[in-house]
């Protein structure tokens, strides 16, 4: 039984190639900025480092945006279905019922893209794909990157305000002769530039500060929500047979109930948040 990717989700979603737009965008700005004004010594050095940094975001972002996350164990539990061999249910203790297929312990549901991602971390909405533990190195290399990428950006459009403060006859000229362009219009969109490169870094650092916060705590970015929903949503609410009724998870029988307690709330996001919502607004 082979997994249709069609069915599954897009190949190409809005926010996807809205990124791949921008960052052609930033990038045509960018190599132009610095070829035509900054001839100095420093021309080296950026496009050496942007375009490594451009390079890696570029291969990782298609690897991980295409690459297929999902579990191993649903093509193993179909293989062996197949076969008529029993799957050893300590390893694999819960069932999807949208998969038809025995899991671990750790893999969620997305219905976004319709899959069972093992150590589920979240659905990334710019790379049209989910993370878990198959790409999840990947995409903490991929958000490095980014982050060292934008931080080249932002040391570079500085540099080129910089000139334009100790030589600006020098930078009016340029922009007029190289550019054919207003200098005062080029300096904007190099302010600009500046301001949007900085906090995209900052946001990338952030983002990479957070993850290692969720690594020392032993959570993923699921997990460390639905805590946050419990402490934010009464024990007896999350309880309540709406919600386990509802599951798409079954326990494998004949495991032990305790070495799987909790799996009752082995739901995707999405679908687990909106229950738990309905729930409590029922009662």
């Amino acid at each position: 039984m082979e997994i249709d990717n069609k069915k599954r989700r897009s190949r190409l979603n809005f926010y996807q190639v809205l990124s791949w737009i921008l960052i052609s965008l930033n990038v045509t700005f960018s190599y132009a900025l610095t070829i035509k004004l900054l001839d100095t010594i420093y021309d080296i050095y950026f496009l050496a480092l942007y375009s490594t940094t451009l390079g890696v975001i570029v291969i990782l972002a298609i690897y991980i945006g295409y690459s297929d996350p999902t579990s191993d164990s649903v093509r193993l539990s179909w293989e062996y279905r197949d076969k008529g061999i029993e799957l050893d249910c300590s390893k694999y203790p819960v069932k999807c019922n949208v998969c038809d297929a025995y899991v671990e312990n750790t893999t969620k549901h997305c219905f976004t893209c319709n899959q069972c991602i093992e150590k589920f971390d979240h659905h990334c909405k710019w790379l049209n794909n989910c993370i878990g533990s198959k790409n999840y190195k990947s995409f903490i290399i991929l958000s490095f990157s980014c982050a060292v990428h934008f931080t080249i950006e932002t040391i570079f459009n500085s540099l080129l305000i910089n000139y334009y403060i100790q030589n600006s006859p020098k930078f009016e000229n340029k922009c007029s002769d190289n550019l054919n362009a207003n200098y005062k219009i080029i300096l904007a969109f190099v302010i600009i530039c500046v301001l949007q490169s900085f906090l995209v870094a900052l946001s990338f650092f952030y983002l990479i500060g957070f993850h290692i916060y969720l690594a020392r705590l032993g959570l993923t970015t699921y997990d460390f929500i639905m805590k946050r929903r419990e402490i934010a949503i009464p024990e007896e609410h999350l309880k309540i047979e709406t919600v386990k009724d509802y599951s798409i998870f079954e326990q494998n029988s004949p495991v032990d109930l305790e070495k799987t307690q909790g799996n009752k709330t082995h739901l995707q996001s999405d679908t687990s948040l909106r229950l738990i919502e309905r729930a409590v607004d029922e009662n």
